[in-house]
């Protein structure tokens, strides 16, 4: 079991990015996998800032509280896809990393973590920025005793 990529970026609102999922043995037989998915937040981010989006009707699932999707392999199947959303929000907080990592451990009988590819790493840019700017702007040339009119 790997990821398709070791690194993703996404937007906050913007459009999702498609995370690749690979089972290595061939599956034999329909079969679905749960892949247990360890969720490492840097500084600030919150299961409130990301989403992991699944199809139901094709009997994925996703659990908060475990951090486990569940996805269906068709027989001979070797690569499913899930979406991963960044949340909107109106907070200046800068970009945040997320890590991904399948967890081994609790992986089912027969299926093996690709040490190379058990980790992605998602950047989840602030679409707050542009909203601030300005702001930040004025209250720097305040920190100087400027003001953005001075400075033409």
């Amino acid at each position: 079991m790997a990821f398709g990529a070791t690194a993703y970026s996404l937007i906050e609102g913007g459009p999702a990015a498609t995370i690749a999922v690979t089972l290595d043995p061939v599956a034999p037989e329909s079969r679905s996998v749960a892949i247990p998915i360890a969720r490492r937040g840097g500084p600030g981010v919150t299961q409130d800032d990301w989403r992991i989006a699944v199809d139901a009707s094709a009997g994925e699932t996703w659990d908060v509280a475990t951090g486990t999707a569940i996805v269906q392999f068709a027989a001979g199947e070797t690569e499913q896809k899930f979406a991963l959303e960044a949340n909107d929000d109106d907070a200046f907080e800068g970009s945040e990393t997320l890590t991904l990592r399948i967890d081994a451990a609790r992986l089912p009988a027969g299926v093996a973590a690709d040490p190379t590819a058990a980790e992605a790493v998602v950047t989840l840019v602030d679409d707050d920025l542009q909203e601030h700017r300005g702001r930040v702007l004025k209250h720097v040339l305040a920190a100087f005793g400027r003001t953005v009119a001075s400075e033409r």
